[in-house]
């Protein structure tokens, strides 16, 4: 199951706003007040098809912020993963680090 930018933010995930990474030096907003469906629209990047953590990825590689809903909800599924695999295998999985970038 592929989870989409769509999936996490809405059908208005077009009207989120980006910010500049202030911690790198290079890259940032592309115009004044972009919106992540300005800054997919010059990417290769296909909101209902590509996983959030390839936008993530584009995001942080143009010094751009990424985005911390899609962040909170990607934790929320691994979390909610890992609590299906102890209870169906009954085991314990303990001090998991997650990292899907």
């Amino acid at each position: 199951m592929v989870v989409t930018i769509r999936d996490v933010l809405g059908p208005k995930w077009f009207q989120y706003k980006l910010f500049d990474d202030n911690s790198l030096s290079t890259g940032g907003l592309s115009r004044e007040e972009e919106t992540l469906g300005d800054f997919i629209g010059d990417s290769d990047i296909d909101p209902y098809e590509d996983p959030v953590g390839e936008i993530q990825k584009e995001l942080k590689r143009c010094g751009l912020q990424e985005i911390e809903e899609v962040d909170s909800y990607i934790q929320e599924l691994i979390q909610q993963r890992l609590w299906d695999i102890e209870n169906d295998f009954d085991v314990s999985i303990l001090n998991y680090k997650w990292d899907y970038k």
